[in-house]
C-alpha cells in the first residue's frame, strides 16, 4: 500500500470513529469503543483497521499481544492477514 492509500484509508478511519457515539455522566463524555459489541460491527471499518496496522506490523510477527479482550476483533482478521 502506497503512502496516498494509507492516508486515505488512516483519514476514513479517524472519521469513522469521530462518529462514534458517545453519553455523558455528569461532566464526564464516555466514548464508546466501536468494536467493543454494543453496537453492529461495520466490516469495511474493521477491514480497512487491519490493513492499516498490517502496514505498521512486521509481516514475521509471531505473537500480537491485546491488553482488552476488544482487541480480539481486531487481532484475530489481523493474524489471518499476517
Amino acid at each position: 500500500m502506497d503512502k496516498a492509500e494509507f492516508d486515505r484509508r488512516l483519514d476514513k478511519l479517524t472519521r469513522d470513529i469521530a462518529k462514534s457515539h458517545n453519553y455523558r455522566v455528569g461532566d464526564y463524555k464516555y466514548f464508546v469503543y466501536p468494536y467493543k459489541g454494543l453496537l453492529p460491527l461495520n466490516s469495511e471499518q474493521v477491514e480497512n483497521t487491519v490493513l492499516l496496522m498490517s502496514e505498521i506490523i512486521p509481516s514475521n510477527a509471531t505473537m500480537l499481544f491485546t491488553v482488552m479482550t476488544d482487541g480480539i476483533i481486531l487481532g484475530l482478521p489481523l493474524a489471518m492477514h499476517l
